[in-house]
């Protein structure tokens, strides 16, 4: 995260099987997969970002990105657009606003969720506090870290500290009594956060290492830990708990903790082409990591016979301390990818080091959609019992797709069509027409409807992934998911466990 100056809605149904479908495979589906990397992109104008940034969908559909510099104390950047590439600065917000219990506290936004109900943005900084504890003069890596919660209510203009949410084992005073010997632990910071709407859980993964006092040098490895807390509690202290001994049995708050690789940063995504959930690692031999489960927090490093594939720093190939992906169709998600995607890598300009994103293109060539393009499905809700259908049977563009009574008539049955890139395009039986979200702001609560085929728009593409209880849920590529309406309609919205997102596959 934030080192100063370092070494200075995912639109989703949940959809449960149908008997003659059976269930969607909870293991991911990619065990292998090949990559290739671009040249590198220039993207200079995130030089100073000196931690992963902030991103979010408003009720509006406005894509908002936040960053902090290094600049004295670090000042966190509001900025809003439709995509990366066209982002307008806002706000500018000085953290010395906040409280330093320490004396020389310094915060770094890195990663935030916009609550779909209040709109309040909430966010978590990584905190560096008590510089040249020991006095040895070595530099600011002489410090501790730890991680904590903010908000704001007005579009990132000014911002409110939460309290701390995270904090390192042992939690004591921090002091010579705790530390006797020559080395201490650094703390917890240099965060990812992944919002994980599938399951209803936020993850935050840290890294933690040891320094030697009288000369700042690494003792023994960087470690990811990482901790989760669910959805429903929006951050707040004491909703999280640390992975610990092979179970989510410690409290964020001081408790132990155990790592789940060597690592420095640990960028993670959902990846519907792959099925598993990869990670991008930094730290040498910079690499892949995928995962079936978060739950479970099993990584299988991927990267072929010890090869390399990340540089180190600079050059081609090369990430550095600061990465981030974004989804090449929208670029307003990092929680969710596809079979290519930008890698955004930035240190602040560290070393005359200029942010710049690179392309990453995978190819897996076993993969088997689970949905067979040949079979119509009728798509029945979990709450209502009533299956989609288009309003009154229209074959016109634009028309909306509702909830009837079940039945056999063509506008109740739909077909999927794999795209080869982890996204299917779904397609009304009777009007031939796809399933989409209306345009052109995709805001919560948003109608969904049917229109002529686009097959390059990102708001007509949907993807598979299980739930927690069983289910699959299907979410649109520009995030968040599809829900009941009051007038029973399906309306675009948050992904919460809801009943009424939860569906059944009949196949017809």
């Amino acid at each position: 995260m934030a080192k100063l100056l370092r070494d200075c809605l995912r639109l989703f149904v949940a959809v449960g099987a149908a008997a003659l479908l059976g269930l969607l495979p909870h293991v991911g589906h990619a065990q292998m997969f090949s990559w290739s990397l671009s040249a590198d992109q220039s993207a200079s104008q995130f030089n100073n970002t000196d931690a992963p940034p902030a991103t979010g969908l408003d009720s509006q559909g406005n894509f908002w990105y936040v960053y902090s510099d290094c600049s004295g104390h670090p000042h966190w950047h509001t900025c809003k657009g439709t995509s990366m590439d066209n982002l307008v600065e806002q706000y500018s917000f000085d953290t010395s606003a906040f409280a330093r219990p320490n004396g020389d506290d310094e915060y770094w936004i890195s990663s935030m969720w916009i609550d779909p109900d209040t709109q309040t943005w909430w966010a978590v900084a990584h905190v560096e506090f008590d510089y040249d504890k020991w006095g040895y003069n070595t530099g600011w890596k002489d410090h501790f870290r730890r991680i904590v919660l903010t908000s704001s209510t007005n579009h990132g203009q000014t911002w409110t500290l939460g309290g701390d949410i995270i904090t390192p084992n042992p939690a004591a005073v921090i002091s010579a009594t705790t530390y006797p010997n020559d080395t201490f632990y650094f703390g917890d910071g240099d965060l990812h956060l992944y919002i994980d709407s599938a399951h209803g859980y936020f993850y935050l993964y840290y890294m933690t290492k040891w320094l030697v006092k009288s000369t700042a040098a690494q003792s023994g490895n960087e470690n990811i830990m990482v901790a989760r807390a669910p959805i429903s509690g929006k951050m707040a202290a004491g909703t999280w708990t640390k992975w610990s001994g092979g179970s989510w049995s410690q409290p964020g708050l001081g408790g132990a903790e155990s790592a789940v690789t060597v690592g420095d940063t640990f960028a993670v995504t959902w990846n519907p082409y792959l099925g598993q959930y990869l990670a991008i690692d930094n730290l040498a031999p910079g690499c892949f990591y995928t995962c079936p489960d978060l739950s479970a927090q099993v990584w299988t490093q991927d990267w072929w016979g010890g090869a390399q594939i990340f540089a180190q720093t600079s050059g081609a190939n090369a990430i550095s301390w600061y990465n981030w992906t974004a989804d090449c169709a929208s670029t307003l998600s990092s929680m969710t990818t596809s079979n290519c995607f930008r890698l955004y890598s930035a240190q602040n300009d560290y070393n005359s080091v200029a942010t710049k994103y690179m392309w990453v293109t995978l190819a897996n060539t076993t993969y088997a959609p689970p949905l067979n393009n040949s079979h119509y499905y009728r798509i029945v809700d979990n709450s209502s019992g009533l299956a989609l259908s288009v309003s009154g049977g229209s074959s016109a563009s634009g028309a909306q797709v509702v909830q009837a009574a079940p039945g056999t008539g063509y506008e109740q049955q739909w077909s999927f069509s794999y795209q080869g890139n982890g996204y299917y395009l779904i397609f009304n039986r009777k009007s031939g027409l796809a399933l989409d979200v209306a345009a052109p702001v995709l805001a919560r609560g948003s109608n969904i409807i049917q229109s002529t085929l686009n097959s390059s728009a990102s708001n007509q593409q949907w993807a598979l992934e299980p739930t927690e209880n069983g289910f699959t849920k299907l979410y649109n590529r520009k995030t968040r998911v599809i829900g009941l309406g009051a007038a029973a309609p399906m309306i675009y919205d948050e992904y919460f466990g809801a009943h009424d997102q939860e569906f059944t596959f009949v196949q017809m």
